[in-house]
């Protein structure tokens, strides 16, 4: 299971909190860019 989380008055730039099993990451809204953390890539 993947869980995607935006907390809506959190710091610049705009981005949600990925987790997926042992990864976590934040991901900028704009681009898709992962700015912190790691993830996996799913099939």
């Amino acid at each position: 299971m993947i869980r995607m989380y935006l907390i809506d008055r959190e710091h610049p730039p705009r981005h949600i909190h990925i987790k997926y099993a042992e990864y976590e990451a934040v991901m900028e809204l704009d681009n898709l860019n992962i700015i912190d953390g790691r993830s996996q890539k799913v099939p």
